[in-house]
């Protein structure tokens, strides 16, 4: 978690660099702190070489590699990433989603950037 002054850290994780780069840019100007990753292999190395966590993940449910549920089992097995809040964003239908992916919210897309700081600033306890 941040100490006093830090901003709020949000990685993203989407093979779409479009996607990606929107998402971080949105965030941005809001001030939290963002890390992008083009997929959760990335993601996971940039997580196993920062000493900060995040305050929250925004996470694609669909990428090649690792999938969106290996990603989040294998933080979940951490106790230093297991209580990150996993924001799912998926153009996806809801029955698309596995039953047993933990996530904490689903941002669907095409996604409105009021809805997208909502769901940040409430997994992240607040205001970047």
């Amino acid at each position: 978690m941040p100490g006093a002054g830090q901003q709020k850290l949000v990685l993203v994780v989407d093979d779409n660099q479009a996607i990606r780069e929107n998402l971080g840019e949105c965030l941005e100007m809001e001030g939290y702190q963002c890390w992008l990753a083009p997929s959760a292999d990335e993601a996971m190395r940039q997580l196993e070489r920062e000493s900060r966590a995040p305050d929250v993940v925004l996470l694609d449910l669909k990428m090649p590699g690792m999938s969106a549920a290996d990603f989040v089992r294998a933080l979940k097995r951490q106790p230093r990433w297991s209580g990150i809040p996993i924001i799912l964003t998926t153009a996806a239908l809801d029955s698309d989603v596995p039953k047993d992916l933990e996530f904490d919210a689903l941002l669907p897309r095409p996604f409105d950037v009021t809805h997208l700081l909502e769901i940040v600033g409430r997994a992240t306890g607040g205001e970047a």
